[in-house]
């Protein structure tokens, strides 16, 4: 057994990680791990645990639009739903890509405005995990657009820094 497996026996986030890497195909694993730069790593494909439950609890029938998708490995968690759409600002950016996958590169604002006529919003379910503000009202904008959604921010508001902790 490697550390990188023992490890993840540990963790739940990265035993989720572990079985998306094995889904993945070897020549896209290949590719997205040869670009310059890349922050993921087998034990750490970014913050998909969510999208494992997500990919559990949307019907089938649905499409997931993934706005901000980053490397995308988790489209291989919904490769049973009629369709995913991910989308992300960065074309410099290797993605995984899945038999039902569609990426389109583009800033989620410029997304809505020119793409969700094609979607049946009914069934459509839009994902807006950890992606950083980078200056645009996305969490309002997706709320205001789409009726079935998950959105999750884990930063805003006051936090606590070091300085403070230790002053009490």
């Amino acid at each position: 057994m490697t550390d990188t497996e023992k490890t993840a026996k540990t963790c739940p986030h990265e035993i989720i990680s572990m079985e998306l890497f094995n889904m993945l195909p070897k020549e896209q694993v290949e590719r997205v791990f040869n670009q310059y730069m890349i922050d993921i790593m087998p034990q750490f494909l970014g913050f998909i645990t969510t999208y494992k439950y997500l990919s559990q609890l949307i019907p089938k029938h649905f499409t997931i639009v993934d706005l901000g998708c980053a490397y995308n490995a988790q489209c291989f968690l919904f490769t049973e739903h009629k369709k995913y759409i991910a989308v992300d600002s960065f074309p410099e950016t290797e993605r995984f890509i899945s038999k039902n996958c569609e990426i389109k590169v583009k800033r989620i604002s410029e997304f809505i405005k020119e793409d969700i006529s094609e979607l049946n919003m009914k069934e459509t379910f839009a994902i807006l995990n950890y992606v950083p503000m980078w200056g645009e009202e996305n969490k309002r904008i997706v709320q205001d657009t789409f009726e079935n959604l998950y959105v999750y921010y884990p930063h805003g508001g006051d936090s606590p820094n070091l300085k403070n902790l230790l002053n009490r």
